[in-house]
């Protein structure tokens, strides 16, 4: 019976000094969520610089092929056939690449919501441990 009593005094100590380690767990997994949201601000923003990017290269094939038809003194239809053809493939070239850009944005997205997630509930798990420190402290319980 001594054994159990000085056992349970022994880890109420120990206990007693989980409770600021158990903070800073939770300080840090929140610290952590705070980069997640820097991290998604900054994903959203390359996001828009890749969509403004491949808008561009659209703009360009466009310039390109005006300039194209603009410069043939004659339009066969063999011509206008043959434009057409890799008009349309260079469209789905650059169609392909922002689509790919796209569906890696939104694994990005999906990916720091996983990691966002984890660490909530790692902050819940730690903010329980604490709850109990708090309850178990003989400072609490002492008049």
């Amino acid at each position: 019976m001594r054994i159990s009593i000085a056992l349970l005094l022994t880890l109420m100590v120990l206990a007693q000094g989980c409770a600021p380690y158990a903070q800073v767990q939770i300080d840090l997994l929140e610290q952590s969520r705070r980069g997640i949201v820097q991290v998604h601000r900054s994903l959203d923003q390359k996001s828009e610089l890749i969509k403004s990017f491949h808008a561009q290269r659209r703009r360009q094939l466009d310039e390109a092929f005006d300039a194209d038809v603009r410069q043939r003194a004659e339009l066969t239809p063999e011509w206008v056939i043959d434009a057409r053809r890799t008009y349309a493939a260079a469209i789905d070239v650059l169609h392909e690449a922002s689509s790919a850009s796209a569906r890696a944005a939104e694994i990005d997205r999906r990916n720091l919501a996983a990691i966002d997630q984890a660490l909530q509930q790692a902050i819940w798990l730690q903010s329980a441990q604490l709850r109990w420190l708090k309850l178990r402290s003989p400072s609490e319980t002492s008049p």
